[in-house]
């Protein structure tokens, strides 16, 4: 049987762990929290990049689970091109706002 795995986080470690795609937050084989699942193009800041971690922990909580989000390119056709998730915090604050139609969970603003 192929079990399709993906990354989950645990923001209290810091750390990320591939489990399969069927499991619901699975707890951290660290601490014991919930994980959450993000899709599988997310990338994990390292583990003493706390800045790195606390942008990754204020996406998902706005309901950002690293999907592609998609635009228009200035051209105004319908051609649509991949946009990057943030690194810093300033430029986070940003996409939430910009982006705030393609959160993939309801999240405060």
């Amino acid at each position: 049987m192929n079990v399709q795995t993906g990354p989950f986080v645990c923001l209290v470690c810091c750390k990320s762990f591939k489990r399969p795609r069927h499991l619901e937050g699975p707890a951290c084989s660290d601490c014991g929290e919930p994980t959450v699942g993000l899709n599988e193009k997310f990338q994990a800041p390292p583990r003493k990049d706390v800045a790195g971690w606390q942008v990754v922990a204020f996406l998902i909580e706005h309901g950002f689970r690293y999907h592609s989000i998609w635009e228009r390119t200035e051209t105004g056709s319908y051609q649509l091109v991949p946009k990057a998730y943030p690194r810093t915090m300033a430029e986070a604050r940003e996409f939430v706002v910009r982006y705030h139609a393609h959160r993939v969970v309801d999240g405060p603003l």
